[in-house]
């Protein structure tokens, strides 16, 4: 038996005793049963049919489950107890692991009982974020409680989703998770994850490509030769597109291929299994369910960020009161903008929807810390701080927690301003500021009062010029040699470049950079700032504004919610770089523990970090994101990334080079010079040893930010040496199936340029062994 589930509890309401726990299975949670039941049976139940609610235990000293006792008989309840318990500490002073609760309450009209319907509700508890799947055998399990009465329904669902096998899951990395979820169309995703039968690639590197295009290239010559004279090139074309149309794999092996595919799952993002339940009149039903495998700990449920964004659009954000860390761009503030900022400098926010389904506000909180947390891929820290539906029994349990997320009914929370600083209302769809925020007047670090360290692109462009050759000019061995340092801790090896030059901007799909970009109207008064840099950052439209205008337009035409989320990743990213520039700047050593040192390539070492085109955009960007950046370090989602990024340095694969500052410098970049663009494709090739390396290449290269396009840039450069390095990481690249999907999207031209390339290395290699 596994421990999908680890309660099952069960509430009704009586007329004279109001809400009531009467029943939990296998033993009591040891938490405030008084306030179980009230978040169980939510206000206004009565008026709804259905309704379902979501709430966490182990936030507050009310709902902590208690710990065993040391002198409880060894029963098999208090086996299990003790079992569990050992399970949610990880050690003996450490904070418990949140559960996750899934309510279903439902109302059944019944002239004979008082007050003409009956109210019961039905929860289980679990420690699995995706505990929506659960929302089957639960609509079953309550039903059958109403036919019944018998407390057995409770053990018959608790065994049921404890009996689902999920022994057989493929462990999934954190970049994994980001792979599938900015590709949700994409269904064979680590197919080979789900088959013994593991694709392994060739142990001499120096000869991989030379099974892997022999055969193609041989039928490729004999249709060259038997073709008719009619044949006409699009023909041609059309027949070369098709054996590249699946990337470049190996075809000696064709009965394992198919072995392997008969065992592949229909939808590698998910893990089929299954639910045996035994219902009140003792029939066992089967429920297919599906695990979702790309999910984080701050995505609990199935929550939409879509209409989240909807229900706050039709509204501007109040002028008044104005907050720097909310209006980064005044009153012009968008107000999913503004519950961003909200969330990432830990103010209290209330979702209030007076008269709604409990769900409703359930979905709402949930949705907001998917959106702030990245999906739950960037940062962490704020499901913990969130209670999707709660009351007024509960409010002083959740006052206590800082910057509290909360989902409520009740109207007075709007009359009450000192119980919350941003109010959302579902109604109206209107936001409200409160009068009693805490106010910030200035900022700790002005950045903005003196020339920054690291010189910016325009300062340098002469200096630059004079330093690159031509395309003709042969590139220098010491430039084209790896010199990156692989001693020594990732942190030091990281740390001890210098800042000497800057690169150009990171600019996504969207147009927006790699921050938000918004006029804040408290950074124009900085002395610092020249009237002409206040006029251009008054004359420009915010990013914040750019961003949301595209997203809006995305909605518009029915772009999926994969595919909004996959955007709000990409701008908690872009925040959280900024964040680490701006630590950077501020740090009186140069120093930043939440990301790569911001430096260009320049004599033979590749940039990093995050860079400016020149002194205007640093100080627009970082003057719109100095307030909510400092707002920011002083929260505990802070100090978890800052935690988190650390380990991500001594437990990378790639250890050599920052991977993203390099991918979105093949995506954006003018006019790099060859010097540098060969640097970096012969650097991801030198990088792409490993199935570890290949995954965190390939996370970097979504298909919402084109794919694999920029990559084959390096197919069609004018300079051979990039041309050939380029061929070199993706001769690397297709040996793994991760790889080989990622050409599989190459667009066709690349991909003929590739194979083209490869033949004529061929040629000249059995041209080198006949002589």
């Amino acid at each position: 038996m596994e421990n999908n589930v680890a309660y099952c509890l069960l509430a009704e309401f009586d007329i004279d005793q109001g809400s009531t726990l009467s029943q939990q299975y296998p033993y009591p949670t040891g938490t405030d049963e008084h306030l179980l039941a009230d978040l169980m049976i939510p206000e206004g139940a009565h008026d709804q049919n259905e309704d379902w609610t979501i709430f966490f235990l182990n936030q507050t000293p009310a709902n902590t489950i208690a710990p065993p006792l040391d002198s409880e008989a060894p029963t098999p309840s208090s086996k299990h107890r003790r079992t569990y318990s050992k399970m949610l500490l990880q050690e003996e002073h450490a904070k418990p692991q949140l559960l996750y609760v899934l309510n279903l309450v439902r109302t059944k009209k019944d002239d004979t009982v008082p007050r003409g319907a009956l109210v019961k509700a039905l929860a289980i508890v679990s420690k699995q974020p995706y505990i929506h799947i659960y929302k089957p055998i639960l609509l079953l399990a309550l039903e059958d409680y109403f036919q019944s009465g018998s407390p057995s329904i409770l053990s018959r669902l608790y065994d049921a989703i404890n009996n689902m096998s999920t022994s057989t899951v493929p462990p999934i990395s954190r970049s994994e998770k980001m792979i599938l979820k900015a590709s949700p169309d994409r269904k064979d995703l680590f197919a080979e994850k789900w088959s013994h039968l593991f694709f392994k690639r060739q142990s001499d590197d120096s000869d991989a490509f030379q099974p892997m295009f022999d055969d193609d290239l041989a039928r490729n010559r004999r249709s060259s030769t038997n073709s008719k004279a009619n044949n006409s090139l699009e023909e041609e074309f059309e027949e070369k597109l098709k054996r590249t149309s699946i990337g470049i794999t190996d075809q000696s092996d064709n009965g394992q291929s198919q072995s392997f595919f008969e065992t592949m799952p229909v939808d590698t993002h998910y893990y089929k299994t299954s639910i045996s339940y035994m219902n009140v009149d003792y029939k066992r039903l089967s429920l297919p369910t599906r695990v979702p495998l790309s999910t984080f700990d701050e995505e609990i449920g199935d929550y939409s960020i879509i209409n989240l964004i909807q229900t706050f659009s039709a509204h501007p954000v109040p002028s008044a009161p104005m907050h720097p860390h909310l209006h980064t761009s005044g009153a012009s503030t968008h107000p999913i903008i503004l519950l961003f900022n909200a969330l990432i400098t830990q103010k209290r926010v209330v979702f209030l929807g007076y008269g709604k389904p409990a769900s409703l506000v359930t979905n709402f909180v949930l949705a907001a810390c998917a959106l702030v947390s990245g999906g739950g891929g960037v940062l962490r820290g704020f499901i913990e701080r969130a209670f999707p539906y709660t009351c007024l029994k509960d409010l002083d349990n959740f006052l206590m927690i800082p910057g509290y997320i909360a989902g409520v009914t009740n109207p007075r929370f709007e009359d009450n301003h000192a119980w919350w600083d941003v109010l959302f209302n579902i109604n109206t769809g209107k936001v409200t500021v409160s009068t009693q925020i805490e106010p910030v007047t200035q900022l700790r670090d002005n950045v903005l009062s003196s020339p920054s360290a690291i010189p910016t692109y325009q300062s340098l462009s002469s200096g630059v010029s004079s330093q690159h050759t031509s395309l003709s000019t042969p590139i220098p061995s010491s430039v084209i040699m790896n010199q990156t340092a692989s001693s020594g801790s990732a942190s030091q090896s990281i740390h001890s470049t210098n800042h000497t030059l800057s690169s150009p901007p990171s600019r996504s799909k969207l147009g927006m950079s790699d921050s938000f970009s918004s006029a804040m109207s408290n950074t124009s008064d900085d002395a610092s700032i020249t009237a002409s840099q206040r006029n251009d950052s008054s004359n420009r439209e915010s990013s914040d504004s750019i961003f949301m205008n595209e997203i809006m337009a995305l909605i518009n035409e029915h772009y999926g919610e994969a595919h909004i989320r996959a955007r709000f990743t990409d701008l908690v990213t872009s925040f959280v770089r900024m964040a680490s520039r701006y630590e950077e700047e501020a740090s009186s050593n140069g120093y930043t523990s939440i990301g790569f040192p911001s430096q260009p390539f320049s004599n033979g070492q590749l940039g990093s970090g995050t860079v400016f085109n020149d002194e205007n955009s640093r100080l627009r960007e970082l003057s719109a994101n100095a307030f909510r950046i400092e707002g920011w370090q002083d929260t505990a989602t802070y100090k978890n990334y800052r935690h988190d990024f650390q380990q991500y340095l001594k437990k990378r694969a790639i250890k050599d080079i920052d991977v993203a500052h390099q991918i979105q410098r093949l995506r954006t970049a003018k006019g790099m010079h060859p010097s540098e663009a060969h640097l970096i494709y012969r650097s991801l090739a030198q990088n792409a040893e490993t199935y570890e390396q290949v995954v965190e290449i390939v996370e970097q290269l979504p298909p919402h930010l084109d794919g694999s396009l920029p990559l084959g840039f390096g197919l069609l450069h004018p300079h051979t040496s990039v041309r050939e390095a380029t061929v070199d990481f993706f001769v690397k690249l297709q040996t793994y199936p991760l790889g080989n999907l990622l050409l599989s999207s190459l667009n066709a031209f690349y991909r003929l340029a590739l194979m083209r390339q490869i033949e004529q290395r061929i040629g000249s290699q059995a041209v080198q062994q006949g002589n």
